[in-house]
């Protein structure tokens, strides 16, 4: 049971970013952000964002706003989830491919 509590709640919490990240983050025309994949703990208060960023250069500078801005995705995710509590978020840089 908790095993699919935890997959749905990672589900969640990647559409929802995804959703705030398409409609109500301003980030630079050329680039592209993506969450690859969501990993909550098993106590359910941190959640491990994996974001792709392309293009590559565009990481140097778009990772570190995102960072800066965590404050701003966990109040989205807080007010856009009906869940009891909401893990905190932690921004990650997936591994890239460089294809």
């Amino acid at each position: 049971m908790e095993k699919f509590r935890e997959e749905k709640i990672n589900k969640l919490i990647r559409k929802e970013l995804s959703e705030i990240f398409l409609r109500e983050f301003e980030f630079p025309r050329d680039s592209l952000i993506t969450v690859d994949k969501v990993e909550v703990d098993e106590k359910f208060k941190k959640a491990s964002v994996y974001l792709s960023i392309f293009p590559e250069k565009a990481k140097k500078n778009l990772f570190p706003l995102l960072v800066k801005k965590i404050y701003f995705f966990q109040k989205e995710l807080n007010r856009r989830l009906k869940i009891y509590s909401v893990p905190q978020i932690i921004f990650i840089l997936s591994p890239t491919l460089k294809n």
